[in-house]
């Protein structure tokens, strides 16, 4: 990915059994490789048990990290996104 681009984040919770579950209160935070946070997004969009929210990638690399609720639980999902610059 490069920087500047418009990505789809995506994820699809699931539990210890494989099986897809809708989560309550659905975030999206942004953190810096240094784990700082950048910015929390909550208007998350839904598709089909998937979540989803299209980002304009930074010029440097970042984390990404999905995170909701299930049965009074935390459930969350955090990825590393490598972004090159042209």
């Amino acid at each position: 990915m490069f920087s500047e681009d418009t990505i789809r984040l995506v994820v699809e919770f699931r539990n210890f059994n494989g099986q897809s579950v809708q989560p309550n209160d659905v975030k999206l935070k942004v953190y810096d490789t240094e784990q700082v946070l950048i910015e929390t997004i909550i208007d998350i969009q839904t598709d089909n048990g998937r979540y989803y929210y299209d980002y304009i990638a930074p010029q440097h690399d970042f984390i990404f990290e999905f995170s909701g609720v299930v049965d009074n639980k935390p459930i969350l999902a955090r990825q590393l996104q490598k972004v090159k610059f042209i």
